[in-house]
């Protein structure tokens, strides 16, 4: 299931004009559509950027802006309504998909994902490709951008004998 449903959701996010290396905003609460979402992106070569629910406009401006964020995947209800404040403060952000919607000027990812076809052909990605992007702070405050490509993991689990700085310096 998790195949035919990340395939359909990559079909669903392509059509929508998500490509390699776009950068994806990501506020799902703990809806499944969240594990559909980033595995269509990891096969599309986009970068996933995960953001807790909590978010104010200001934070969601200030991680559009800092990160060039094109997309976002949103629960309906106040995330998606903070999503549109931002969007105001925002020319970068292009495309809005919603979950549990519908919503005018938004996306609707049911309806869309079902029509979508249930097989995809997976994009290329170098291993130095990135692939997620995390704020390490919830708020703007000494809020920085932590980049992972496909094989962050990999290269810690190496490299495990060394202190972390020294890791994350690599990148």
């Amino acid at each position: 299931d998790m195949k035919k449903y990340s395939d359909k959701t990559a079909n669903m996010l392509v059509k929508h004009g998500i490509k390699k290396g776009d950068k994806v905003l990501l506020i799902l609460k703990r809806h499944y559509e969240f594990w559909f979402t980033i595995l269509a992106l990891h096969k599309i070569g986009a970068i996933a950027v995960p953001a807790p629910n909590l978010l104010t406009t200001k934070d969601i401006v200030y991680r559009i802006k800092s990160a060039t964020i094109t997309a976002a995947v949103c629960t309906a209800g106040t995330p998606s309504d903070r999503v549109d404040e931002a969007q105001k403060q925002c020319d970068e952000l292009q495309t809005k998909i919603i979950v549990n919607g519908p919503k005018e000027d938004w996306i609707d990812f049911t309806s869309e994902m079902d029509a979508a076809p249930e097989q995809f052909e997976r994009i290329i990605t170098d291993k130095t490709d990135r692939m997620l992007l995390y704020f390490t702070a919830w708020n703007t405050v000494d809020c920085s951008a932590a980049k992972h490509s496909h094989t962050s993991h990999e290269y810690m689990q190496q490299k495990g004998n060394r202190k972390m700085s020294q890791v994350f310096n690599h990148f």
